[in-house]
């Protein structure tokens, strides 16, 4: 019976003389008078389909077209649920007996509890050759072990090929499963086959030592079989060698990248990539952070993380990981206030995603650095840069003026080579202490006026000459783009004291001091007073001059220095030699920077 579908089928029927057969496919709506008394576990007997009371008379064409005029049905229930009928029909007109009724009942049950059986043991065979089918394929090792015998009822071949023994010989000797056990682990397998005896299931971890000396890594899953036969164990024997050294060196690379971490000077992070929260973090988070790793890993921990993130670099730093949460790879910035010491620190990241073999997005990771220092030297590196262009460019104009005026005023070639070669000896000087200072440094003018002098040859060893005084303030610092004009300056003043003045004749003496003091504008400007004496300057035809009243190192000192360094000179030539008076204004305490700026910006 079919009668979800509405269909009773008849896969097999006997009939007697001529009787047609009724096997196929029936409409249950044609029957629905049976079906409904077959459904209530009676049978329906019927003399006279025609007459019959039982039979509506909307049904009796169906009945009598297949012939069908007396009949009995014994109804066949599974779990009271109609699956059947064995049924006997008549061609004719039959008053059915008591015990004709008795014997359909009797026999559809016996041909029903046969059925039953039959298909039982149908099944059964079937999924025993199933099973056999399935262990004898199967990569691992399956067992059935009679407990109360002590001897392996079942083996399947995949033992040949993990134990490299014959499977007749351990089924008839079980003691050479035992010796094929490593020696290290015999007390292992004779616990379990302990817990085995008692009826609990087991799991077991053992190695096994085959007859080519080879060493293999055993997993043994076994539970309890209990039958009206006597008590069993079965099991599955897992050849795991490959998985247990693949894990023993995952645990060596884990380890090997966890001593990585421990000691890398940059951050290490691993994020879950649903919850966000932090999986591992380094110990340089407590160095650059300025908070222990405990405080961040406890509670939320990317609320944690983000009150500590600037908070104008807040939303850049979640849009970051959310990005790395879609798979993509990241490099991001974002500055961090230390809660410990309140400094701001530049951390650069390079974050990515950790994906499980589906390819799904499981963590995101990143190495996060430091990288306060290293963008204050690229600020420091660009205001160099800067600074050293503004140089360059005033060192090729002061070049540029000091050969165009040396060549004017020069006599000859062999003049303006001698000329010239003093003059960028004196900027060669200047410009090799420029490029000695830090960046934040300045060069002081005792350091400058003792350098000319030195390269003149006028000072001893110890920097002291007995025909020179120098007298003044240590550490007055020179703005840099004022060192080289006034380097030429006083390069000049010195040359002329040398060839005609106080330094060139024993007699003469050479006052050079200096001081400090506030200008008009409150701020300090230097003085320098350049005074000889002790020399009779001797004048071409009994007048008194020098070269230097109408040469270039007078018109650099007095027309230069006020139009490049906005300097008040005053200069005077007498019959004692020379007498010079600069003032400078002075840079203030800005830092270079600011300094830079300024200078590049004027």
């Amino acid at each position: 019976m079919d009668e979800e579908n509405g269909i009773a089928r008849v896969a097999r029927d006997h009939v007697r003389d001529d009787a047609p057969s009724l096997a196929g496919e029936h409409s249950v709506a044609d029957f629905g008078w049976s079906v409904k008394i077959l459904r209530r576990g009676e049978c329906h007997v019927i003399s006279d389909t025609r007459t019959s009371p039982l039979v509506p008379p909307a049904d009796r064409p169906a009945s009598d077209a297949l012939g069908i005029i007396a009949c009995m049905g014994a109804p066949l229930i599974k779990e009271g649920r109609l699956v059947g009928a064995l049924c006997v029909t008549s061609r004719e007109p039959r008053g059915w007996t008591a015990d004709e009724v008795a014997i359909l009942q009797e026999v559809a049950d016996r041909v029903w509890a046969a059925v039953e059986r039959a298909r039982a043991e149908t099944r059964l065979h079937e999924s025993e050759a199933r099973f056999r089918t399935l262990v004898d394929a199967v990569e691992d090792v399956f067992y059935i072990t009679d407990l109360e015998q002590g001897a392996l009822e079942y083996l399947s071949p995949a033992y040949e090929r993990i134990w490299g023994r014959p499977r007749s010989a351990i089924i008839s000797d079980l003691q050479l499963f035992v010796e094929s056990i490593h020696p290290a682990d015999r007390d292992i397998v004779t616990a379990a086959k302990a817990a085995q005896a008692r009826g609990e299931q087991v799991v077991t971890r053992y190695r096994i030592v085959r007859p080519d000396g080879g060493v293999r890594h055993i997993m043994d899953r076994s539970f309890p079989v209990s039958g009206a036969d006597g008590r069993r164990a079965a099991g599955v024997a897992s050849d795991v060698t490959a998985v247990t050294l693949a894990e023993s060196r995952l645990r060596e690379t884990e380890a090997q990248l966890l001593a990585f971490g421990e000691a890398s000077s940059d951050l290490l992070w691993i994020r879950n990539a649903e919850t966000l929260a932090f999986e591992y973090v380094s110990p340089a988070f407590e160095r650059i952070f300025g908070a222990s790793r405990d405080e961040v890993l406890q509670g939320d921990t990317l609320e944690n993380w983000l009150r500590m993130v600037v908070p104008d670099d807040r939303a850049r730093a979640s849009k970051a990981i959310e990005t790395l949460r879609t798979g993509k790879r990241l490099a991001f910035e974002y500055r961090i206030h230390r809660p410990a010491d309140g400094q701001v620190r530049l951390l650069r990241d390079t974050g990515f995603p950790i994906r499980d073999p589906g390819g799904r997005v499981m963590w995101i990771a990143g190495v996060g650095h430091d990288a306060t220092e290293e963008a204050a030297s690229a600020e420091r590196l660009k205001v160099l840069v800067a600074e050293l262009q503004h140089r360059t460019r005033n060192l090729l104009g002061v070049v540029r003026s000091v050969t165009d005026r040396t060549l004017a005023n020069s006599d000859g070639l062999d003049d303006f080579r001698a000329r010239i070669h003093d003059q960028l000896g004196a900027l060669a000087r200047v410009n090799g202490l420029l490029s000695r200072l830090q960046e934040d440094e300045r060069i002081d003018f005792d350091e400058l006026i003792r350098s000319e002098l030195d390269a003149h040859g006028v000072l001893d060893g110890a920097g002291k000459s007995a025909q020179i005084s120098l007298s003044g303030p240590t550490g007055v610092r020179l703005r840099s783009s004022t060192v080289q004009t006034l380097a030429l300056g006083l390069h000049e003043l010195a040359t002329n004291a040398l060839k005609y003045g106080a330094l060139s004749t024993p007699d003469g003496r050479l006052e050079i001091g200096w001081s400090l003091a506030a200008g008009p504008d409150g701020l300090p400007r230097l003085t320098v007073d350049w005074r000889e004496s002790g020399v009779a300057v001797a004048m071409p035809g009994g007048a008194e001059a020098t070269d230097v009243p109408n040469g270039y190192g007078r018109e650099l000192i007095e027309q230069a220095l006020p139009y490049q360094l906005s300097a008040e000179v005053d200069y005077d030539l007498s019959a004692q030699g020379v007498r010079c008076t600069i003032t400078i204004p002075l840079s203030t305490g800005m830092d270079m920077a600011q300094t830079a700026a300024r200078e590049i910006q004027g």
